[in-house]
């Protein structure tokens, strides 16, 4: 199956640092949280990499303090196949008789 490797940047923004780090770790400990249902939307891998240096902004008028963090991750691209692709599936007799004959 084919995959893609990316960085994913993710920028968390706050009116105070005490506050923009404290959803850090609010963001942190929800991927840690939902690491089983991400992987199965298909990811393969995703590691943090780094955070970035510490940051302001000024947007609609007002000061953010912004913390960035990266994170690695693969992504498999999954093709899902419709149930009635699945049905019709049929078994090739041949390899029956070859089952039977392996069964001891």
């Amino acid at each position: 199956s084919k995959h893609f490797d990316c960085e994913i940047q993710f920028d968390i923004f706050h009116q105070t640092a005490r506050d923009a780090n404290k959803l850090v770790d609010e963001f942190e400990d929800f991927l840690t949280m939902y690491t089983g249902e991400i992987k199965r939307g298909g990811i393969q891998e995703f590691v943090f990499l780094e955070q970035l240096e510490d940051d302001h902004d000024f947007r609609w008028r007002e000061n953010y303090y912004v913390r960035s963090l990266v994170y690695f991750a693969r992504i498999q691209k999954i093709t899902p196949i419709p149930i009635y692709t699945v049905d019709q599936i049929t078994i090739d007799p041949s390899i029956l008789a070859l089952k039977a004959k392996l069964e001891i």
